[in-house]
């Protein structure tokens, strides 16, 4: 199935794919991490009929039920379209201080202005943890943000 993937600045991210039946469905991810499933009348992509809206929360919750992976890896796409803005790894190492921690313990958003969108746990990938995910030696926190506030995470995460 093809979908199109549309960068609406200063919002986020729209998929766009053509159902089975025939009906233009659309999803939009904002960049407050808030998501829309639209269906759109016509040909016209601005004349979408809302049908669902989802914080992030419940919106973790459905891309677990669908697939996370492919979330995951687009919403990094982003970072290609917006100027300053990054993708990056930082590793949680064993015996870190924040290995068996929960996320938001690490306080990294409000203390680097950078957002944890993901954390890769083997072959599992956890889109838009929650600050109560619990963070394993291993994991790969997938970062969005400036240089300085990708490498205030790494700092953070490793000490």
């Amino acid at each position: 199935m093809d979908v199109t993937e549309v960068l609406l600045p200063g919002v986020g991210l729209r998929y766009e794919f053509t159902s089975r039946r025939g009906d233009r469905v659309g999803v939009v991810a904002r960049r407050t991490g808030d998501f829309e499933l639209v269906v759109y009348a016509g040909e016209d992509p601005d004349e979408g009929r809302a049908v669902l809206q989802l914080n992030s929360e419940e919106a973790d919750t459905v891309a677990e039920i669908l697939g996370a992976p492919r979330i995951a890896e687009r919403f990094a796409d982003l970072t290609k379209e917006v100027p300053g803005l990054l993708s990056g790894q930082v590793e949680v190492r064993s015996g870190s201080a924040y290995d068996g921690r929960p996320l938001g313990a690490t306080r990294a958003r409000t203390l680097t202005g950078a957002s944890i969108v993901a954390i890769v746990r083997g072959d599992e990938v956890i889109a838009s943890p929650t600050p109560q995910e619990v963070l394993l030696g291993g994991d790969v926190l997938v970062v969005i943000g400036t240089h300085e506030g990708i490498a205030g995470v790494e700092q953070i995460i490793r000490g």
